[in-house]
């Protein structure tokens, strides 16, 4: 069985702001590239934080599987030779899939 070298990864998110956090995340994986990882796993929900007040301020901040915040950060997975793991509120139509906590 081959031996992979796993890299976790916590960053300071900002509520909401899945453009700043998918910058501090390219960073991230990165250097999780340089230090030899072969896999990337960062927290439940780290692209859209997870901390919310309301299921509108959810839905607020929930983002498509297929919208352009994981295409870049998978272009960058890819671009590094890696592999990840990112967790996202994820927009359903006008609801989120992430309950307010």
């Amino acid at each position: 069985m081959p031996i992979i070298s796993i890299a976790v990864g916590q960053v300071g998110c900002r509520l909401g702001d899945a453009p700043h956090n998918l910058e501090l995340f390219v960073g991230v994986v990165e250097r999780a590239a340089r230090a030899g990882a072969d896999l990337l796993v960062l927290p439940e929900c780290a692209l859209t934080r997870y901390v919310f007040r309301s299921a509108e301020e959810a839905a607020s901040a929930a983002i498509p599987s297929s919208g352009k915040e994981l295409r870049a950060f998978g272009a960058a997975v890819g671009r590094a030779g890696i592999h990840a793991v990112v967790g996202f509120s994820r927009a359903q139509g006008a609801r989120s899939t992430t309950p307010p906590c």
